[in-house]
């Protein structure tokens, strides 16, 4: 192969040098998209990469000055990106950094690195401007094919062999034929040039080998990583490239595009395949100065025109800060975030364990589940601090009287739960009464309020014999602690497998009564919570909260009834009762937003979500006025169920939120799957959000996860102004809680 040097050449050297369709190859399986435009008003477009196509785009819609290149970027960026441009060009910078959003075809917003620097004519001045734009969402990889510039220079080989037939004619057109050729050639190699340029200045760590396993190209971003500069390993084959990151030569993951070995791919657990890009995660602890980070990274195959392959490229992306937030959220994902204990979905996984390895064998465990006796009243008269700070010292005492072993879990409120695994009836009833006796014992001191006091507890204790699945062993051990309160709180009561339940279940027998009469007689009542929107106060809509009469008139919170509801199999019934009230106020009430909850137990009953959307139907209200809110727990349990249930009536217009964010799961991958419109982000974070930093930053974590998936964000338990400034300036869109809004009856103004 001949042509000339290039940069990517030595003198001492003969080896294949990359053609422009390889290093266009390269940009355009990457994820730069390449921009040159004139100096001119408008900033004609003489030059996009082919990759622009993942944004609904065609580079002739550039080229061809159909679409100017300022008319993707976002109207609220368009002045701002200008002014910059303007001073870049003034202040003879080297190089231009932005970032800003740009609007796909179809109308998506996307965020955009930008990287531009000028090129000058011999005179000084600036004639074009060259750079690149890097999707930052994340969200796809850009395929790229090839750009228009391969098309141009096979438009000129087809000139070239086209006049062949006509070199004869006369020495003037020859000559003339042969100072074509020659810019032609001049051309190549300043494309050539500029395509090396670009693949030096990625973000990502990248390097290019031929088929002889030589590095032929070695990014700055790569020399940075490694150090080792460019001039030490260009040009040298044996699988050098190996050496900076693993300590001796030896094939990596490139290598697995000229052979398929088996090996390689073991090294790095799972590589993962699409069409030719191979991907793999991996650490490598002796970048950066030995700082090691976790690296994606991604290799692709270089063809040449004809298809054959000439080398291949591997980038390297450093997402140790997203590894990082995983490994925190993994923890907030299995923890209580006022105790740091773990949480009901951390205890609910080992006693599934524990329930099959009783199934297959001898030994005996135990559940307790254990309840602060009136612990409201420490709420109602001191407030939720004060409740928080009694809950963290009934944590420490527990924890001081159980074994290393033991599994301490908070359910959620004042409840808590203690699994001893390989334990007698006799031993659990010890450690139950043990425990019950240490609460009462201490002397609870609250140093916010400089008071101190006395509480109890009540514990009620099954055995795990392997008869009874998880869900059945947490019913039987809330209802040994409902016999313990019942027979006059601070004792233990046992609850035995084999034992017939229904003779004890007065409690839950009276409220499932008044349930089923509240139901006939339409004793339920509606009140109302505004979510109010941050950045100007105003209402976005109100969320129904159901209440329960008693038989003396008395209102009922739903934490009374609804899980004995939901136990009892009552929740569809009431769940129809609450879209009937609701559609009734919106009917009544043209201004009015509503949204309104769907128990997780609800989602199995397919009939209920035919009734709501012929309710619906029905109504003849405009849907988007009807939203419907799911817990994160009930929609990631029934992950399939949920997601039906929302496109069906988001089909119909209706929005929906995910309630209770962050409570139980690690990984944010399932919000790609379920298409709701808010994520209410649990109050157990926000609600001590101005004196937590760490809450602060998972809340932060939440609403970017949140807003680069296109969702809005709703902090709950907003009790204070400084929670309120914090989540303006961490750019939450909306809130709800008693500072802006305590539940009650609809505003009246909202009919006219």
């Amino acid at each position: 192969m001949t042509g000339p040097r290039t940069g990517l050449q030595s003198e001492d050297m003969l080896y294949y040098a990359p053609t422009v369709q390889d290093l266009e190859d390269v940009v355009n399986r990457g994820p730069a998209v390449v921009f040159l435009w004139r100096a001119a008003e408008g900033r004609p477009v003489d030059f996009v990469s082919a990759n622009i196509r993942q944004y609904g785009y065609e580079p002739d819609d550039f080229v061809s000055q159909r679409i100017p290149f300022d008319a993707i970027v976002h109207p609220e960026d368009r002045e701002r990106i200008s002014a910059e441009m303007r001073e870049y060009s003034q202040k003879e910078l080297r190089e231009l950094y932005q970032q800003y959003r740009i609007l796909t075809a179809g109308g998506e917003v996307r965020w955009v690195d930008d990287r531009t620097w000028a090129r000058r004519g011999p005179d000084g001045k600036i004639t074009h401007y060259q750079g690149y734009i890097i999707d930052i969402t994340e969200r796809k990889q850009a395929r790229a094919e090839q750009v228009a510039l391969n098309q141009e220079l096979a438009a000129v080989n087809e000139e070239l062999m086209a006049t062949n037939e006509q070199l004869m004619a006369s020495e003037e057109e020859i000559r003339h034929q042969y100072a074509e050729l020659q810019k032609s050639r001049y051309e190549l190699s300043v494309a050539h040039q500029h395509l090396a340029d670009i693949i030096d200045f990625l973000p990502d760590p990248t390097f290019v080998i031929d088929t002889d396993k030589r590095v032929i190209a070695w990014n700055r971003a790569i020399e940075k990583m490694s150090g080792v500069p460019k001039e030490e390993i260009l040009g040298k084959g044996d699988h050098c490239y190996a050496v900076p990151f693993y300590g001796t030569p030896r094939p990596v993951l490139v290598d697995l595009i000229f052979a398929e070995n088996s090996d390689i791919a073991l090294q790095y657990g799972s590589v993962k395949r699409n069409g030719n890009v191979l991907c793999a995660e991996v650490f490598i602890p002796s970048v950066y100065d030995g700082q090691g980070a976790f690296l994606w990274l991604s290799v692709s195959p270089l063809f040449d025109s004809e298809g054959k392959l000439v080398g291949a490229i591997e980038t390297m992306r450093d997402i140790s800060d997203r590894k990082r937030l995983e490994a925190r959220l993994t923890h907030l994902a299995n923890h209580d975030p006022l105790t740091n204990i773990p949480n009901r979905y951390f205890l609910e996984e080992n006693l599934k364990r524990v329930v099959t390895r009783s199934m297959h064998g001898s030994t005996s465990s135990a559940l307790l589940c254990i309840d602060l006796d009136n612990f409201q009243l420490v709420n109602d008269a001191l407030g939720h601090a004060a409740g928080d700070e009694v809950l963290i010292s009934l944590t420490k005492i527990i924890k001081s009287n159980l074994r290393s072993g033991d599994l301490l879990a908070r359910m959620g409120g004042d409840e808590f739960a203690v699994l001893l695994e390989d334990a007698t009836a006799e031993q659990a009833e010890v450690v139950a009464e043990k425990l019950r006796a240490a609460v009462e014992q201490r002397e609870l001191c609250l140093v916010t309020h400089r008071t101190c006091f006395y509480l109890s507890v009540s514990v009620g204790v099954v055995m795990i014999d392997g008869s009874l699945d998880s869900q059945k062993l947490f019913s039987y051990a809330e209802t040994a602690v409902a016999q313990a309160k019942e027979q006059g709180r601070n004792r233990v009561a046992f609850v035995k497998p084999e034992e017939d339940l229904t003779g004890n279940l007065s409690e839950a027998h009276r409220v499932v009564a008044l349930v089923k009469r509240s139901l006939n007689e339409n004793r339920f009542v509606l009140h109302y919570q505004p979510v109010i929107m941050l950045a100007d106060r105003t209402i976005s809509h109100y969320e129904a909260l159901i209440r329960l009469q008693d038989e003396n008139g008395d209102l009922l919170a739903p934490d009374k009834f609804i899980p004995i509801s939901e136990r009892f199999g009552l929740m569809s019934q009431i769940d129809r009762w609450v879209l009937q009230a609701v559609l009734k106020e919106l009917k009544a009430r043209p201004g009015l937003n509503l949204y309104m909850n769907l128990s997780g137990v609800s989602l199995s009953d397919e009939k209920l979500l035919e009734y709501i959307i012929e309710s619906i139907d029905q109504s003849g209200i405009h849907p988007p006025r009807l939203g419907f809110e799911i817990t994160e727990t009930a929609a990631v349990r029934g992950m399939m169920v949920a997601e039906r249930w929302i496109r069906r009536l988001k089909a119909l217009g209706c929005p929906f939120a995910l309630d209770d964010f962050g409570i139980g799961f690690a990984s944010f991958s399932y919000l790609q799957v379920l298409p709701v419109d808010f994520v209410k982000i649990d109050g157990s974070y926000v609600r001590n959000l101005d004196t937590n930093p760490t809450h602060r930053a998972l809340v932060q974590a939440m609403n970017t996860v949140a807003h680069t998936l296109g969702k809005k964000t709703v902090a709950e338990f907003v009790e204070n102004s400084a929670i309120l400034d914090i989540l303006r300036e961490l750019e939450i869109d909306s809130g709800q809680g008693y500072y802006l809004g305590r539940p009650g009856p609809v505003p009246k103004g909202l009919d006219k």
